[in-house]
């Protein structure tokens, strides 16, 4: 006798597991929770039928792996309307869902392991939570800070008002000369600047810090960060001493905090040899400048 009692000892008990259907054929899901596991003698495919209710859970598992199982999803199994998946080795599945759009029913992926589905992305200008703010990243470097390493890259997100900007450079084929304060870019010339001052977008910096993540080789380990008035500064160019931070030697893991001097508004940003020993290219160096800013009161 089916109680309310002994519910979930029977629905324990009843069986889940459905016989696959075999290649090329469909796959009829008509009990809750069933279980499709899947045997394949070569590059096989199956269908799985387009549901005809909503909350019901159906697993797909490729259960002895004898070649590529590629699944048609009838009506798709995500906003898109992507309809096929590809199972690669013993064990990979994908759980079902089923959901009501419209007049229709569809399938929408629960849980899944090394399956090609596809996720859907989202791309957004400004993303809050909370009090943090996070915006997209922007290139505000010049042609002449791209060696043959990564491009820099430039994140800037509020935390309780304070504005952080971070900057992630790339030594790798970029040079140093051996003059003290001279540019650090691209030997083949090109305005080497990896940021701006623009207060409007960084706030009123009052900290900056200079984070080593990849001890420098090569060029110049005494790395500074310096803002000049000019944008058009190249490799060998005179940086100056405006300092944003004055480096020193760096290793890995290094974290120098600075500000020497105020920061003019509009000025540009620009790695420097420190000391000015070493004329030559970086093999490796990677460094984050971070900054910490705050907007005037309106």
């Amino acid at each position: 006798m089916f109680t309310a009692e002994n519910c979930l000892h029977r629905m324990y008990e009843a069986p889940y597991r459905m016989l696959d259907p075999g290649a090329s054929k469909t796959i009829y899901p008509r009990t809750q929770f069933s279980v499709c596991p899947v045997v394949t003698g070569g590059a096989e495919a199956r269908t799985l039928e387009q549901p005809s209710k909503a909350g019901l859970i159906h697993t797909v598992v490729l259960d002895t792996d004898g070649g590529d199982l590629t699944l048609t999803v009838t009506g798709g199994y995500n906003a898109d309307g992507a309809t096929s998946l590809t199972f690669g080795d013993a064990g990979d599945y994908v759980t079902f869902i089923s959901i009501k759009v419209g007049t229709s029913y569809y399938w929408r992926v629960l849980g899944h392991e090394g399956v090609n589905v596809a996720a859907e992305d989202i791309s957004v200008d400004q993303l809050t939570l909370a009090s943090i703010a996070v915006t997209a990243a922007a290139a505000e470097h010049g042609a002449g800070a791209i060696g043959t390493g990564a491009a820099p890259t430039t994140h800037r997100y509020t935390i309780n008002g304070t504005i952080i900007t971070e900057i992630k450079v790339d030594l790798q084929g970029l040079t140093s000369k051996n003059t003290a304060n001279d540019v650090i870019g691209l030997a083949a010339g090109g305005a080497a600047y990896i940021g701006r001052n623009v207060v409007a977008t960084n706030g009123v910096i009052y900290k900056m810090e200079l984070i080593c993540l990849e001890t420098p080789t090569g060029g110049d380990n005494d790395v500074n960060v310096v803002a000049n008035a000019s944008g058009t500064l190249e490799y060998d160019g005179a940086g100056g001493t405006a300092y944003g931070v004055d480096g020193g030697d760096a290793v890995a893991g290094q974290v120098v905090e600075d500000l020497v001097q105020g920061l003019t508004a509009n000025h540009y940003f620009y790695l420097t040899a420190g000391t000015g020993d070493t004329a030559a290219a970086y093999t490796a160096g990677q460094f984050i400048v971070r900054m910490y800013g705050h907007a005037l009161l309106a």
